[in-house]
């Protein structure tokens, strides 16, 4: 099989600035929310571009393994999903979903759920496991290094509609300002890539979500710091360290901090390596697709 080429800032993009929501199945009984029309296809372009895409009312998956899709479709980072067998990993799908018109952002996650139940038979169950995980801690300076903002962006983001220009109006925030738009801002400096991220009016419960997406752990919020805040860091996306015990930053400084770094002399903020419960989607059955 081919290896596909994925862009760095759109999967960091999905993974990291979407979320992690720590959603669950709808209860027995219950009537999920659903796709007006949907496709659901092999794709056998190996050479093609991958990518995830949340544009107002839809869902468009390309080429992406269905462990990518169901770790999107559930908050999830990729430690978090349970016994997903092999050619969930191997093989790759386009899927794409469109909503009725005036559906909420927040109902597409549920969409892409029911889905993965109608065209996957995707059946699973929610437990709780310990894992390795970051606690964020604040360090004396968060203080003078974490501005206060104005409006609480997560809770905004949560409730809102988007608004009926949003489609053609991409500048606009889903919460129909450009109070609350997140970006991720890609430069070069010494030949690596270095992504600012932007996240407006965050809780710090909000940024260890985003955080998450970045590490290959869960973060969870340890800093007692209510909020919210205006949030910009800037780091290396291929820079690594090992964790809290010592690691150093891989490559030369001039290349850009590391984003463990980047949290200490920016926010004032740490990552410290511990064990903690983690809540983990179990795949209980997943059959191939149905066709379209």
């Amino acid at each position: 099989m081919a290896v596909r080429f994925f862009s760095a800032i759109a999967l960091l993009a999905a993974s990291g600035l979407a979320g992690l929501a720590q959603t669950v199945p709808a209860p027995p009984g219950s009537i999920a929310p659903a796709f007006e029309v949907t496709s659901v296809k092999r794709n056998v372009t190996p050479d093609d571009p991958s990518s995830i895409a949340v544009p107002p009312g839809r869902f468009v998956a390309i080429g992406m393994p269905l462990v990518a899709v169901i770790t999107h479709a559930y908050g999830l980072r990729p430690v978090q999903l349970i016994g997903a067998p092999k050619w969930t990993e191997v093989d790759e799908f386009d899927v794409v979903g469109k909503a009725p018109d005036g559906t909420p952002s927040s109902d597409i996650a549920a969409m892409l759920r029911r889905l993965l139940s109608d065209r996957f038979n995707l059946r699973a169950h929610v437990e709780r496991r310990e894992l390795p995980v970051y606690a964020l801690v604040a360090e004396r300076a968060a203080s003078s290094r974490l501005p206060a903002a104005k409006t609480n962006c997560d809770a905004a983001q949560a409730e809102a509609v988007d608004p009926p220009d949003a489609a053609e109006n991409p500048k606009t925030g889903s919460d129909g300002s450009q109070r609350c738009r997140e970006q991720l801002k890609a430069s070069f400096k010494s030949g690596r890539l270095l992504l600012t991220m932007v996240k407006p009016g965050t809780t710090m419960a909000g940024l260890a979500r985003t955080l998450s997406g970045y590490v290959d752990r869960i973060v969870l919020d340890r800093t007692n710091l209510s909020g919210p805040f205006d949030v910009s860091l800037e780091f290396d996306v291929n820079k690594k360290i090992a964790d809290d015990t010592g690691g150093r930053d891989a490559l030369p400084a001039e290349s850009g901090p590391s984003m463990f770094t980047a949290l200490q002399e920016q926010l004032g903020l740490r990552l410290r390596s511990e064990r903690g419960q983690v809540e983990v989607l179990v795949i209980d059955q997943i059959d191939q697709p149905s066709p379209d």
